[in-house]
Formats: structure tokens, C-alpha cells, sequence
């Protein structure tokens, strides 16, 4: 092989090792979250149960991905059956719990959760689904997942109560940095 070959094979084999690493890490159950409904960081996919305060990844109900990924929330994947990626959020409320949904925001069990007062109308102005107030008992096989870390996610504030078996995995933070957004 000539010089200029093998130098080609080293600058190939130097821009596809970021690649690589990625690929490995998402098979191991790292994932890295940009986005502003969790701290910027990297979290690892965890054994453990969803329970009330657990981060999980979940895929939305059909119509709400569609929404969501049409408005730019939410991106393809391959991980969830409408074709849209899940979503990571803390879970909320579980199977018996109470849940208010209020003008201010929501309540679980009379606390208030920080940050979950449903904005009428999104960054861009385009208007946002409200769910009627109302007080409600979480029904068996369903969950609320709502992130009390940002004032702008898109989640169980604006559609409510999510199947849990649409839960794809828990995680648990291995780095995180940054402020609010």
C-alpha cells in the first residue's frame, strides 16, 4: 500500500472511532439526553422498576407522537411502535394516586409539582393541547410522567396518563451539567 493510501486508511479509521464509541455506548445502555425535559447529561439504562420519581425512557401514545414528532418535540426511532423515539421523564404519579390538574400546575397526592403549569401556546406560539381541570385517581397500568426540571416540556401535563407498559427502560444519571433552561 502506498503512503497516501495508508493515510487515507488512518483519517477513515480516526473519523469512524467517535463513531464507534457511540455505537458501543448505545448498546451498553448509555444514552445522552440535549434535550431541556431532563438535565443535559449522560444516563445509564438501569434494571430497576419504574416507580413515582424514576426516570424512564417511554414511547407516547400514537396520536401524541405523531403531534409531537410533527412539531419537532420528538425525533424517529426505531424504539417504540409508531416509529417515533421515547421520551425521557421522571414518572409523576403511579396506579393509585391522585392527580390535579389545576391552572397552576399539576398536583400528586395535594403536593404541587414544580414547573408542570401547562402553557397555552409552545416556544414558536403555536397553541399546545389543555387538558381540562380535574381530579382523578390514576387508574392500574397507567403512569403521569411530567418533568418538574423545565417549565417547557412536552408531556403528561399536556395529554395525560401514559399506558406503562409503554415504559422502555429506567435510568439513572451518570453525569449531568449545566442550569435549568
Amino acid at each position: 500500500m502506498t503512503e497516501r493510501g495508508a493515510g487515507g486508511l488512518s483519517v477513515i479509521a480516526w473519523l469512524a472511532s467517535p463513531v464507534l464509541l457511540l455505537v458501543m455506548g448505545w448498546l451498553a445502555g448509555l444514552r445522552l439526553n440535549l434535550t431541556g425535559s431532563l438535565p443535559v447529561g449522560l444516563y445509564v439504562i438501569s434494571p430497576s422498576l419504574p416507580v413515582r420519581g424514576a426516570l424512564v425512557l417511554a414511547c407516547l401514545p400514537a396520536k401524541v407522537a405523531a403531534f409531537a414528532h410533527a412539531r419537532g418535540y420528538v425525533p424517529r426511532g426505531e424504539e417504540c411502535p409508531n416509529g417515533v423515539a421515547p421520551i425521557g421523564k421522571p414518572i409523576a404519579a403511579i396506579a393509585g394516586d391522585t392527580v390535579a390538574v389545576t391552572p397552576a400546575g399539576l398536583f400528586v397526592n395535594g403536593a404541587p409539582v414544580p414547573n408542570s403549569r401547562a402553557l397555552a401556546t409552545d416556544r414558536k406560539g403555536r397553541p399546545l393541547p389543555q387538558l381540562r381541570a380535574t381530579r382523578s385517581v390514576v387508574q392500574p397500568g397507567t403512569i403521569w410522567i411530567v418533568s418538574s426540571y423545565s417549565p417547557f416540556s412536552f408531556d403528561s401535563r399536556y395529554f395525560g396518563a401514559v399506558d406503562a407498559r409503554q415504559v422502555r427502560a429506567s435510568l439513572q444519571s451518570l453525569w449531568t451539567a449545566g442550569s435549568q433552561r
